[in-house]
């Protein structure tokens, strides 16, 4: 699921860095909890996170990391009405977009956030 939503977001995310990898790590709740608290000051688990890496002119890869947190996925998408996959999908997209400086910090950025996650995510179900 997660190359083949890559393959279609990469080229208009990174289009100066197509080999670039970003690394994905799943959490438990609690270790989430702990990594909200130290990087947002937030308590509790979230869905995702990402870090993004600032390009240093080093031959290093990484656009960034995704922590991805299945046990609060799995309860956003009851909330949803989504299956698991399709909210870890989504939450795998969302994540990109935050690797490729978006941010949703207004509405209007909201909503770009949210058609380009419609869009990288339109393909058919089976394809995710």
């Amino acid at each position: 699921m997660f190359v083949r939503l890559a393959r279609r977001a990469w080229p208009v995310l990174f289009p100066k860095r197509l080999d670039s990898q970003a690394s994905v790590t799943f959490l438990s709740s609690s270790a989430m909890a702990r990594v909200n608290k130290q990087t947002r000051g937030r308590s509790g688990a979230t869905t995702v996170l990402a870090f993004p890496f600032e390009p240093d002119g080093s031959s290093d890869p990484l656009v960034g990391e995704i922590l991805l947190c299945v046990p609060a996925i799995r309860t956003w998408a009851a909330e949803q009405e989504l299956t698991l996959r399709q909210a870890t999908a989504r939450m795998f997209v969302h994540a990109l977009l935050h690797l490729a400086g978006y941010d949703h910090a207004t509405n209007a950025d909201a909503g770009r956030m949210e058609a380009l996650e419609d869009r990288f995510l339109a393909t058919p179900e089976r394809a995710i």
